[in-house]
């Protein structure tokens, strides 16, 4: 399965690209051991309490781009995740390299970036991609290199 992604910015319930395709937020509820109380990702709607994830998500776990979740109207007036419905099969790959060297961390960036479906830059030393687990399968050998060369921690953020 091969999945194209596309960055679209728009208004919060407006359509998207004038393709009649709506986008909302959706608030992914965090655990309280970490420091963000709730990450919100882009969503498309499918029906009145379903949207298909339209980017990786940050920090939650258990989620990744393109699942098809339910969602339920929070008394703050947002949607709130509620259940996956139906996985996408993509892993989220997360990589955080706060004290590594700049030019290893980026050439695993930019390795995973070439191979990934979407990705989400938090900052200069933490990303998260979406990828195909046979890709991902192919990289392995070399994300595990780029750990070993020091202060780089990959993860697979939604593997049961």
């Amino acid at each position: 399965m091969t999945l194209h992604y596309r960055v679209i910015i728009v208004a919060m319930g407006k359509q998207a690209g004038g393709q009649g395709v709506t986008r909302e937020k959706v608030v992914l509820d965090l655990s309280p051991e970490g420091s963000a109380t709730a990450e919100t990702v882009w969503a498309i709607s499918l029906a009145e309490d379903r949207y298909r994830l339209d980017n990786v998500p940050i920090w939650a776990y258990g989620l990744a781009y393109c699942d098809i979740v339910e969602t339920e109207l929070g008394s703050d007036g947002r949607r709130h995740f509620r259940s996956v419905l139906h996985k996408s099969g993509l892993l989220t790959v997360r990589a955080a390299g706060p004290e590594a060297d700049r030019a290893v961390f980026e050439e695993l960036c930019n390795m995973l970036q070439r191979n990934a479906v979407a990705m989400q830059r938090y900052s200069a030393s933490y990303i998260a991609c979406a990828m195909e687990p046979e890709k991902f399968a192919q990289l392995e050998p070399d994300v595990n290199r780029a750990e070993a060369a020091g202060n780089i921690f990959v993860e697979i953020a939604n593997e049961e």
